[in-house]
């Protein structure tokens, strides 16, 4: 699912160029006899469901045991009629599909791959016979280790045009001990209608109202009023939602939500807080048993639990896993939803977002108790299970300065290693030189490269030796090379438990892990170590290690290291592909000058002062360059969506694919980042959205989008006069051939943005369907498509990589032809 095109049947005309239901046979390596063909099957009238089960024809027992349970995944097409009795508005929904058509391929909509269930988007049918396209797809992390999978479509009616979907949960904080844990709320809208509509809102609520757009699903925000009274349970409030169709307002809508209740003295309870980009996520918090005025800095540590792949936080399992701590709170975030990002991107910020509402207001403690319960971020202890796991490994080499340890259970180290990217359709035809610069754009993400910043400190990876979901290859992989890089074959602590498979009863609270967390939640934060490496592919996304963080690299998609040795208070220091870097506040390994690749200059700290590189030299700089790439600005394209976006639409020509394409992509946000997301047109942001001051993604170049064009000196893709046609450094592409084009751009100081286009409406599909929604898309800063993408995968991509730190083409990192 995380290849873009690379559907085999393009080849041979498409879903909707061959013919339904004859007998050819396309190749396949999968099959036993290399061909697979049409097959029938039926809907189970009762569920909606649909069901595929391609064991029969699978060559599993021939192709498993090389390659592992990941060449289980496979993708098809199912085709299905369906008769409209009456022509009106209908409501769609498919869900553990990514992809679904209507009669025809300009007719898409969005599936919900993960099956969250309150995704419904309107469509207008005339009565009669229609066709159903969905691109099916196994996973074995969502459907199990099997070649079976199921989808579900269902129409329904549209009822009122405002609406809160069926099956959506409001986000609500626990009521602890009779108080709100916090006052914010979220609950999702739907606009079922084919009409906009304006300045949604909760009534008698201060709060800034929303506008959704045709078909769009969105989230209302607020902080909600309570009774200054103590609470008692069950305890509901009532709202009316309101919005404007057509300038006239909209029947009250009215909306009940039910708060849990929790006592703080035994059990866990949920805070809700404001995240990064105005949307309003939750936690789930375990407080400590006696408070900590006694302990470290007179501050309880923290422990980070980051949970699988699928694991609601609310559900009490995954609470339930962990034990009360006498001195430390235990968080865990949601990732933004149950499936998240593998804890990369907006997972990430989500989770150190919980952690600072945490510090900052401490929910649900009462105010005679607050300095009992202070909290210290700079002293985590990080764990987690499966994809929690993986993001054990990611949270804690990525910023392990904060790091008292951690405890890694069952998580792979990288997505491609867990689900192998070589198996991808493109590898077969991308340049190899290509096929590297993609896979730059995700190895941020790698944990066993940035190994070397867990030197020295405290590391349990645990698992199950029966793990047929993740392999305890990951984690016995992460520890021999942390061993290395320690020149110790026992500085990691492996914890394999006989027997026991990918979850099992005791595998966050066994004995082992159990005294684990207690020797270093109530420690100080571990020395540095004599000789340490900072590892960074992207500083965007990491922080510091032995207090150096690499804040810009020389070349982009590549390592940056700061390899240190202290010497007493000297501390010397060899760079590779670093172009500024700085030593933050820490009390931890004492300095009083250093030597940086055999020059001695005065110490500095951040954030006043750092060390940059000018024509070979290093000197101390206090600023940047006017105009230079800041570090919030780094790509690769999934950044751009890392932080609160906007999303703006042409309407000089092609109005109605772009603002559909727009719908789309806000839907998706919705759907798997829980994400707020404002869809304009471009005359609406050159009117209003001047003072904008978050990211933006642009539909249509600017022939076709007014802000495209406006924006468009600054670009770092230079548009000819025909505002289609382009360049990039010495590279010309005539608007007379089939391009997709994506590119990361400059907005604001410290701003970007995601631009899409095509020299057509169907071009701009392959820009469409290649903005990285998911963790583990291959997407650099720019990419140029052909058509042959859609089969090809990556071996359709014409030209791709990265812009400098001038926003200058890299030509070390790029591939262009």
């Amino acid at each position: 699912m995380r290849e873009i095109g690379a559907d085999p049947l393009e080849a041979f005309g498409g879903i909707f160029g061959i013919k339904r239901g004859d007998q050819t046979r396309y190749p396949t390596e999968l099959a036993t006899d290399g061909s697979v063909g049409w097959t029938k099957t039926t809907m189970d009238p009762k569920t909606m469901k649909v069901t595929i089960d391609d064991n029969a024809i699978y060559a599993k027992n021939f192709l498993q045991p090389p390659y592992g349970w990941s060449i289980l995944q496979w993708q098809g097409w199912a085709i299905g009629d369906f008769t409209v009795q009456s022509e009106g508005t209908y409501l769609l929904q498919c869900v553990n599909t990514q992809q679904v058509y209507v009669d025809s391929r300009n007719n898409y909509m969005r599936g919900d791959w993960y099956g969250y269930g309150y995704l419904y988007q309107p469509i207008h049918l005339t009565s009669g016979r229609h066709t159903l396209y969905v691109k099916t797809q196994s996973s074995v992390r969502e459907f199990g280790n099997t070649a079976v999978i199921s989808f579900q479509c269902k129409f329904l009616n549209a009822d009122s045009p405002l609406q809160v979907p069926s099956g959506s949960t409001p986000i609500l904080p626990s009521i602890v001990d009779g108080k709100p844990s916090s006052r914010w709320i979220s609950v999702a809208m739907a606009n079922t209608g084919l009409d906009w509509i304006r300045n949604v809102r909760v009534d008698q609520v201060g709060m800034t109202p929303i506008d959704l757009a045709p078909g769009q699903s969105s989230f209302l925000n607020f902080e909600a009023k309570f009774p200054g009274d103590s609470i008692s349970c069950p305890f509901n409030l009532t709202f009316c939602i309101l919005g404007e169709l057509n300038g006239k307002l909209l029947p009250c809508l009215e909306y009940s939500v039910q708060f849990s209740c929790s006592f703080l003295r035994n059990s866990s309870y949920i805070f809700t807080f404001p995240d990064y980009d105005g949307s309003v996520q939750y936690a789930v918090v375990i407080p400590p048993t006696q408070g900590c005025s006694s302990g470290i800095g007179n501050k309880c540590s923290v422990m980070l639990a980051t949970h699988g792949a699928g694991v609601d936080t609310s559900n009490p399992f995954w609470a339930g896993a962990f034990d009360r701590e006498p001195h430390s709170w235990i968080v865990l975030p949601t990732g933004r939803n149950p499936w998240g990002f593998d804890w990369h991107g907006p997972s990430a910020k989500s989770a150190f977002a919980a952690l600072e509402y945490l510090r900052d207001n401490l929910p649900g403690i009462p105010a005679s108790q607050i300095s009992d319960f202070q909290v210290d971020l700079s002293r985590v202890l990080y764990t987690g299970h499966s994809m929690g796991g993986a993001g054990c490994w990611y949270l804690s080499s990525h910023f392990s300065d904060k790091a008292l340890a951690a405890a890694c259970v069952a998580g792979f180290i990288s997505i491609e290693k867990y689900v192998p990217f070589y198996l991808h359709l493109g590898t077969s035809h991308a340049d190899p030189i290509l096929r590297g610069i993609l896979e730059s754009s995700i190895v941020e993400y790698d944990s066993d490269l940035y190994a070397g910043n867990l030197v020295g400190i405290p590391v349990m990876a645990r698992y199950g030796s029966d793990d047929h979901n993740v392999p305890p290859w990951n984690s016995r992989r992460n520890s021999r090379v942390i061993d290395e890089l320690s020149r110790n074959v026992t500085s990691v602590i492996v914890s394999e438990a006989p027997g026991e498979p990918h979850w099992w009863d005791s595998a966050m609270n066994a004995p082992i892990i159990k005294n684990f967390y207690q020797n270093y939640l109530v420690n100080t934060l571990p020395n540095f170590p004599r000789e340490f490496v900072a590892v960074s592919s992207n500083p965007g996304t990491c922080g510091s290690r032995g207090s150096v963080k690499i804040v810009q690299v020389e070349i982009p998609g590549r390592l940056a290291r700061v390899h240190v040795v202290q010497e007493g208070s000297t501390w010397k220091l060899k760079t590779e592909n670093t172009r500024r870097f700085g030593f933050e506040q820490d009390s931890r390994g004492p300095k009083k000058s250093v030597v940086i690749d055999d020059q001695i200059l005065p110490l500095v700290n951040l954030p006043d002062s750092h060390y940059c590189k000018v024509e070979l030299k290093w000197e101390i700089c206090r600023s940047w360059e006017q105009g230079e790439r800041r570090i919030e600005q780094l790509g690769p394209a999934f950044h751009v969506m890392s932080d609160k976006f906007a999303i703006v639409y042409g309407s000089l020509r092609d109005r109605e694919i772009y603002l559909k394409s727009a719908v789309d992509l806000a839907n998706a946000w919705f759907l798997y980042a829980n994400g707020n997301v404002s869809v304009i047109s471009d005359e609406e942001y050159l009117q209003n959205f001047q003072d904008w001051n978050g990211n933006i993604i642009l539909m249509g170049d600017p022939s076709s989008n007014s802000a495209s064009a406006k924006l468009s000196g600054e670009f770092p893709v230079k548009f000819d006069q025909d505002g289609r046609s382009f360049r990039i450094d010495r590279k010309f592409y005539n608007a007379s051939r089939d391009l997709g084009l994506l590119f990361v751009g400059k907005l604001g100081p410290t701003t970007t943005l995601l631009s899409l286009s095509g020299t057509t409406p169907e071009n701009f599909e392959l820009a469409r369907m290649s903005v990285p929604i998911f963790s583990g898309m291959e997407v650099p800063d720019f990419m140029v498509m052909t058509p042959e993408m859609k089969w090809k995968g990556a071996g359709g991509i014409l030209a791709a990589g990265y812009w400098d730190h001038k926003w200058q083409l890299s030509r070390e990192s790029s591939y262009l032809r």
